[in-house]
């Protein structure tokens, strides 16, 4: 039973240590995303045609524009008539399709009517005789999103180093590695947590 809390510990904490990395490989990113997006929209998106009732079109769109990260998501529901004309000009058929892009935008906050702080969005929908277009999307500046991505990657950075550090300290001047306790009298093994220190187990 302990080895097997063991091991799920250790899946657990290799899980997070993944996590961790790939946060902070999404903040460098973003980091060198920042100068270039200065006036153009640099983007990874991905649309999807529904062809059976009710038809509709999909688009999910993640990028950086004009020196903000945004997520768009646009859903367009077509009526009667037109999803017939739809369904007629989808030659690709019922998938899902990946583009990227990148060309040049001006006043790019202002396609967000709702702000709050650094943050904007824009939750609309639109209804006419042809289709209802639901629009949900979210920006926030990169000066922003990369720290607070890093922050809980480099926070355990600093934390096992400080650890470890500790650890060679307390093993230095003949201390438990685990609790600190004084080792000088029972070099062998820590009398108050049971610790056996590493230079005794080698």
């Amino acid at each position: 039973m302990r080895k097997l809390l063991w091991t799920v510990g250790r899946g657990v904490t290799v899980f997070l240590w993944m996590v961790k990395g790939l946060l902070l490989l999404i903040a460098v990113g973003v980091l060198v995303l920042w100068p270039m997006s200065r006036g153009r929209d640099l983007s990874l998106s991905a649309n999807h045609v529904h062809l059976e009732k009710p038809s509709a079109y999909r688009l999910i769109e993640l990028g950086c524009a004009d020196q903000r990260i945004f997520l768009w998501n646009v859903v367009v529901y077509f009526h009667e008539n037109l999803a017939r004309s739809l369904k007629n000009a989808a030659k690709q058929g019922d998938e899902w399709k990946l583009m990227s892009k990148s060309y040049p935008i001006q006043n790019f906050d202002n396609i967000f009517p709702s702000r709050w702080g650094p943050f904007l969005w824009r939750a609309t929908d639109d209804d006419d005789a042809q289709k209802l277009t639901t629009t949900r999307a979210i920006s926030a500046p990169c000066w922003l999103v990369a720290p607070v991505l890093a922050l809980w990657p480099l926070t355990s950075i600093g934390l096992l180093i400080r650890r470890r550090r500790k650890r060679r300290q307390r093993d230095r001047i003949g201390c438990c590695e685990k609790c600190g306790y004084d080792l000088r009298a029972t070099p062998d093994q820590c009398p108050e947590c049971g610790a056996v220190p590493s230079r005794s187990k080698s």
